[in-house]
């Protein structure tokens, strides 16, 4: 029997955008472009995640090299891998997944507000898988004021201890600020409609094996609240995906 390849890929773009025809891929899911930021535990789930579903293009960015620590929970890399710039390696294992979508990526580190603003700029959505600098002022801060005053939705998600979450802030929307809490923090009842105040888990906190399924938890639901952002009516639950 002759199996159709593209039919796992074709029947995902169809959960993804119910309204576009069967054998072809959504027009809006595959004009969009999306940023993921930071490749390790929790950006290269969500990275492949988002190859999987067929978006158009995806940029991929990082500072850091591969290491041997990262291959027990980091899904793009591999032995060979070991010294060479993550963002290189993600480019070349997400062209394998599916490889009509365009995949591009950097090495580059964002070290201000000013950096975050020049990186984001001309994106459709953004999923935020990086945590240093942390704190106030941090990246997630630069992040917040350079997607929304541009009009860009984006996503972040993290694990602590047992803790595992994920959000999304559009313009017009929910603040990331607010909502976010620091270490010293006295806790405190957020603003209506925003995430309750607590301390924000890492990106990538944590490591061995055990980490793997909590970070690929993370990755797809990540993967699905960027879909959202793209097109709100797109995924109406984590079941319609096959």
């Amino acid at each position: 029997m002759i199996r159709n390849v593209a039919e796992p890929y074709d029947k995902t773009a169809r959960a993804a955008d119910p309204e576009r025809p069967a054998g072809r891929r959504g027009s809006r899911l595959k004009r969009s472009r999306v940023l993921v930021f930071g490749l390790g535990g929790t950006g290269s789930h969500t990275a492949w995640a988002l190859a999987a579903c067929g978006v158009g293009e995806i940029h991929c960015v990082d500072h850091d090299l591969v290491e041997l620590s990262d291959l027990t929970r980091q899904a793009l890399y591999r032995e060979a891998d070991i010294g060479g710039p993550k963002a290189d390696m993600a480019v070349a294992r997400l062209a394998e997944v599916d490889s009509s979508v365009r995949v591009t990526g950097e090495t580059r580190a964002v070290e201000c507000e000013e950096d975050m603003l020049d990186l984001v700029r001309g994106f459709d959505a953004v999923a935020m898988c990086a945590d240093e600098p942390a704190g106030r002022g941090g990246i997630r801060i630069w992040a917040n004021r350079a997607c929304l005053p541009e009009k860009i939705p984006w996503a972040l998600g993290g694990y602590n201890g047992p803790l595992v979450s994920v959000a999304a802030f559009t313009p017009g929307g929910p603040c990331y600020e607010p909502s976010a809490a620091w270490p010293g923090d006295r806790p405190r009842a957020a603003p209506a409609g925003q995430a309750s105040g607590r301390p924000a888990p890492r990106s990538d906190s944590g490591r061995g094996p055990r980490m793997r399924r909590p970070l690929s938890s993370i990755g797809t639901s990540l993967m699905l609240a960027s879909l959202r952002l793209i097109s709100p009516s797109a995924v109406n639950s984590h079941s319609s995906l096959p």
